[in-house]
């Protein structure tokens, strides 16, 4: 028979066992399920890329506060993945100057979940390189103050789990839309690249194509009215020669910055609309005869909040890739 003592000890014991597995489910904060989104931060840095690569993410927990909420945002752009915020981004650093930040939060991990389940981590990026998505944090610093935008840069190489990027995640894209947060903003196509002149300064000509996918209409940044000042914002397509494993871009700076923002620049492209545009470059090196993949990375001025919209549509900006296309250069 149990005495009164025994029994206070089972008790006792009961609420301890209890306690542990809450704490271990969530030690501190709220139910991570109860956010449709949410962003949070790690202390430790640290991880083991080849679960990474392989999509493991069982070594990281959701815990605490979340940093960033579905409530925090007033849309998400898919195309260029800006977080178009409700709060001002200042809000949530203790400090916001540059050097606080890149101190403090260079190589800070964080985790993007859904609903409570982990979808991918990234990390605050200054200088580095790793295979998951980032927060480059020059482009926190000097983005719009209600703008973060999520970057990523892929890697050519052997290993396709490299050229994965995981802000693409459909569980994210899916909560996003039930949210009524998505928009999907932009798609370009690089279509051409043909080599006008081959020489040690080389010269290309590319075509490109814009489709705007998103419900508004979207004005976009001109090459045809800004003319060289175009590659200001914009570095041309990236050739990867597949025989030599070299890459080659234009190193063509001889443009100037437009100076001071102006609608001028831009021009509508209705929703579901596309446009498309012939450019010239110069500033290659000599391409040697082969075999190569070709991308071209979209960029156009940041655009601040007050600015943004007119009553024909919203003023797009951020950055967006094309797939890859395989062109031959000839001797």
């Amino acid at each position: 028979m149990i005495d009164r003592k025994g029994i206070t000890r089972i008790v006792f014991i009961l609420a301890l066992m209890g306690l542990v597995f809450h704490c271990d489910k969530n030690p501190v904060g709220p139910d991570p399920a109860s956010f449709p989104f949410a962003i949070y931060l790690l202390d430790d840095p640290k991880f083991d890329r080849e679960k990474i690569l392989n999509e493991d993410y069982s070594d990281f927990q959701l815990k605490g506060e979340p940093w960033l909420t579905e409530d925090d945002i007033e849309f998400y752009d898919w195309s260029s993945h800006c977080i178009y915020l409700k709060i001002d981004k200042k809000t949530l650093f203790p400090q916001y100057d540059a050097k606080y930040i890149i101190e403090q939060f260079t190589n800070k991990m964080f985790l993007v979940a859904v609903n409570g389940e982990i979808c991918y981590p990234a990390y605050f990026n200054y200088g580095y390189y790793y295979p998951i998505p980032e927060l480059d944090l020059l482009a926190v610093l000097f983005y719009p103050d209600d703008v973060l935008r999520m970057s990523w840069t892929g890697v050519i190489d052997e290993d396709p789990r490299n050229d994965i990027d995981r802000r693409n995640n459909e569980k994210v894209k899916a909560t996003l839309i039930q949210e009524g947060l998505y928009h999907a903003g932009l798609g370009v196509r690089l279509d051409t690249v043909i080599v006008i002149e081959n020489a040690d300064t080389s010269t290309i000509e590319y075509t490109f194509t814009l489709t705007n996918n998103d419900e508004d209409n979207l004005y976009v940044f001109d090459p045809n009215v800004v003319g060289n000042s175009f590659h200001y914002h914009t570095n041309g397509p990236v050739l990867k020669h597949i025989e030599g494993g070299s890459l080659y871009q234009s190193t063509y700076k001889k443009v100037d910055s437009l100076g001071d923002w102006d609608r001028s620049w831009y021009t509508l492209l209705e929703s579901l609309k596309s446009l498309t545009w012939t450019v010239l470059l110069q500033g290659y090196s000599f391409l040697p005869t082969g075999t190569y993949r070709a991308q071209l990375s979209l960029n156009g001025p940041k655009v601040i909040k007050e600015k943004r919209y007119n009553t024909e549509g919203r003023y797009w900006f951020g950055g967006i890739e094309s797939d890859y296309i395989t062109i031959y250069i000839e001797e």
